[in-house]
């Protein structure tokens, strides 16, 4: 029943909307648009701008993955297919994961099947980055949020435990081909049959090229992930720098990087572009953590992802426009891509 377009659509927005409540519904309006009108615009969008970089990183690791079995694809296709799935995903969650590599392989004449592979080895990598990040924040936060949350004193280290094993486990599953061709079959599940099938098949044929991966590009793609993850933590940063003279001063970059973690679960939670989720975690870690005062906590999470989602939209559009993609042009063309079975590049 969840897998209806129109109910995931449903729960996303009412996910998104009850979120949105719990973050605003103890607000004062005046006091929280004096925050705002009292921010830096100009360095709210170099923090974007920083953002887009980590975009283009993003962009430059998802080339390296499909090196072994596409190794002359171009950065700027595939930075041009990740804006777009981004801006897809601003409207319909998940949208962009059928935007983006339909996009990418129209542009470089791959199959859309090793797009899609691709693309879950990409997740299974930001797995590793999140819960290597997630365990880095328990320890070093391990007091302060001892005091904030008592209940869970004992449960801190185990935690950190847990994601420390599970990034582990993923970056074993990521090194091994056989064992990554085994989790791409898994994901591939949730996805429409005949799309599914696809994958599978290309899964069968990236087992040898991770071969590749695991050689050759391991190294650049794992550079890749930490680079996202500073570029992510040096965006935060900037954009704290908007308020001058205020309680975000004392967030720092260790702070930012626990509004790095806030952020990436609110972006794997499924609503349109985040909203709502960023909107109360990041609000949340900043009043809980850093006494940011509630409002000033809700102006910065408002205006950051507004910056961040006006921007990624007109920019994904723009692209797409030019490609003459669409979400509904895009799920046809993914039917009518014949699959065909890529064999991986040889080593030079």
């Amino acid at each position: 029943m969840l897998k209806h377009p129109l109910i995931r659509f449903t729960l996303a927005i009412a996910i998104g909307a009850g979120a949105l409540y719990l973050a605003f519904h103890k607000q004062h309006l005046h006091r929280l648009g004096q925050e705002i009108s009292g921010a830096n615009l100009f360095v709210i969008v170099a923090g974007t701008l920083v953002m887009f970089l980590s975009h283009l990183v993003r962009a430059w690791r998802y080339k390296m993955f499909l090196r072994p079995i596409a190794p002359h694809t171009r950065l700027f296709s595939a930075f041009r297919a990740l804006m777009a799935g981004y801006a897809t995903n601003n409207f319909i969650p998940r949208g962009g994961d059928i935007v983006r590599p339909v996009l990418f392989s129209k542009r470089e004449n791959i199959p859309v099947s090793s797009s899609v592979a691709v693309l879950l080895i990409e997740r299974l990598s930001d797995l590793i980055g999140l819960s290597g990040l997630l365990c880095a924040i328990i320890m070093v936060f391990h007091e302060k949020l001892s005091v904030e949350f008592p209940s869970m004193e004992t449960l801190w280290i185990p935690l950190a435990a847990l994601f420390a094993v599970l990034c582990t486990g993923a970056l074993l599953v990521l090194l091994s081909e056989r064992k990554t061709r085994r989790v791409l079959e898994i994901l591939a599940r949730g996805l429409p049959r005949r799309f599914r099938n696809a994958v599978e098949q290309a899964a069968a044929r990236t087992e040898e090229g991770l071969r590749g991966i695991r050689e050759g590009t391991a190294l650049p793609a794992l550079m890749g992930t930490l680079g996202i993850s500073v570029l992510y933590t040096a965006s935060m940063f900037v954009s704290t720098l908007a308020f001058q003279g205020t309680g975000l001063a004392h967030v720092g970059i260790a702070g930012c990087f626990l509004l790095q973690s806030m952020s990436g679960i609110a972006f794997i939670l499924p609503t349109p572009g985040g909203t709502g989720t960023y909107h109360f975690l990041i609000s949340q870690a900043l009043a809980v953590m850093f006494g940011v005062p509630p409002a000033l906590a809700i102006a910065f999470a408002t205006l950051t992802h507004a910056s961040n989602y006006l921007l990624t939209t007109v920019t994904g559009i723009v692209f797409m426009m030019a490609d003459g993609i669409s979400l509904t042009s895009a799920r046809s063309e993914a039917h009518r891509i014949p699959i065909v079975p890529v064999r991986p590049a040889k080593a030079h």
